[in-house]
């Protein structure tokens, strides 16, 4: 697990590099340089979607078949660990100053770690993966936002979506799915 762990984390690395040479040719890429921190916070964004769009589309998998089946849970958890990983050291520079994203991706490393060895989360996983559904449209407006189109009807439209996503995932289907696990 620790070795996919790391892998993944490496894998975000170079998905990292590989969309900055893919990018760097476009007029719009060079323009976030003049943004403060306008280059990383883009690729980090991208790679934000990459990692939410694998935990949703596990959980609706999952969801839509089996949910107990537990197959690939432990792959998922590692892979998202590596992620957390990645995305930590790659904001190290704003560590002093950003305390709170310092909490998050403790916190996000400490409770990932923490469902390695733990059967029975790996069987609640897709249920609550699914959250990141809102991430993918959270992201995707940060990335409109950070070319300078947030007046844009597509930034509309994606508000509308993490709006939708986020109240169905986060205020709907969560607590429904802690009841349930509660009243098991």
């Amino acid at each position: 697990v620790a070795v996919f762990a790391l892998a993944s984390a490496f894998g975000y690395y170079l998905l990292r590099l590989v969309s900055r040479d893919l990018l760097s040719g476009f007029k719009w890429y060079k323009a976030l340089a003049k943004r403060d921190s306008g280059i990383r916070m883009f690729e980090l964004y991208l790679l934000s979607i990459v990692n939410a769009g694998i935990l949703t589309g596990y959980s609706v998998y999952k969801l839509s078949t089996n949910w107990r089946d537990t197959t690939g849970c432990k792959r998922l958890l590692a892979s998202v660990m590596g992620y957390f990983i990645h995305d930590f050291i790659a904001v190290r520079s704003t560590w002093r100053e950003d305390i709170p994203t310092v909490i998050h991706h403790v916190f996000g490393i400490a409770l990932v770690a923490g469902t390695f060895r733990v059967e029975t989360a790996h069987k609640l996983a897709p249920r609550f993966a699914i959250i990141e559904l809102s991430t993918v449209f959270l992201s995707t407006m940060w990335l409109i936002k950070g070319l300078g189109l947030d007046h844009t009807r597509e930034y509309k439209l994606t508000l509308l979506a993490f709006v939708a996503s986020f109240f169905a995932t986060r205020v709907v289907i969560m607590p429904t799915s802690i009841y349930q696990l509660w009243d098991d």
